[in-house]
């Protein structure tokens, strides 16, 4: 597991590490997500380019689940404090989520609406 918490740099620190994400070799990474980021001209598409190919799936810490994203929308990037893991596909942790996808009215649909959208 690799933890980056480096203020608003924390894309940068995942563009340093894609040889190590485009082989798979770590299961998660954890990184932050605020305002900071507007400070680097970062976004959380930058973080499904950069994954885009990889053998990653993109989640946000929510308690004590996480909610996956199979694709960026732009109702992601409003820069609120949070706290996002990428999980290697295939590992036992994705079981821990669920798949949110959005609505054609940009509603987040499948993480508290009782549909079963677990990841497996």
């Amino acid at each position: 597991m690799v933890k980056i918490d480096t203020e608003g740099f924390d894309f940068l620190v995942l563009e340093g590490a894609e040889r190590t994400l485009t082989s798979g070799a770590c299961e998660i990474v954890q990184f932050e997500y605020n305002w900071r980021w507007l400070l680097n001209r970062a976004s959380l598409r930058d973080v499904f380019r950069l994954i885009a190919g990889k053998p990653y799936h993109l989640g946000k810490l929510i308690g004590e689940s996480i909610e996956f994203y199979d694709e960026w929308h732009f109702e992601l990037d409003r820069y609120f404090e949070n706290n996002y893991v990428l999980i290697r596909k295939g590992s036992p942790l994705l079981a821990l989520g669920k798949r949110v996808r959005f609505s054609p009215s940009n509603a987040p649909v499948g993480a508290h609406d009782g549909i079963d959208t677990r990841y497996s």
